[in-house]
């Protein structure tokens, strides 16, 4: 099943190479559900989230979300990205 996911997460610092990761919210938007996990407690589960998508949607996701979220959490595959910046 296609999955689009949008992603939004809070930092502690507006500075892409030194912040670090708090929290991860994640819309599902087929199913509605919206999850809100804590890092570094839940890494497990934003992962296992994360790879059901196909596409993370976000606001300036490639330039400041996306990095974050790549510098903290390994992610198994590749994704499309659709930044509405």
């Amino acid at each position: 099943m296609y999955k689009n996911l949008i992603v939004d997460i809070e930092t502690d610092s507006l500075d892409v190479d030194k912040a670090n990761l708090k929290f991860v919210g994640i819309l599902d938007i087929q199913t509605n559900n919206i999850h809100i996990y804590k890092y570094p407690e839940n890494i497990e589960k934003i992962n296992l989230v994360l790879s059901y998508a196909d596409t993370i949607i976000g606001f300036n996701i490639r330039r400041f979300d996306f990095p974050i979220i790549r510098r903290f959490i390994s992610l198994k595959k590749f994704y499309n990205i659709l930044d509405l910046y």
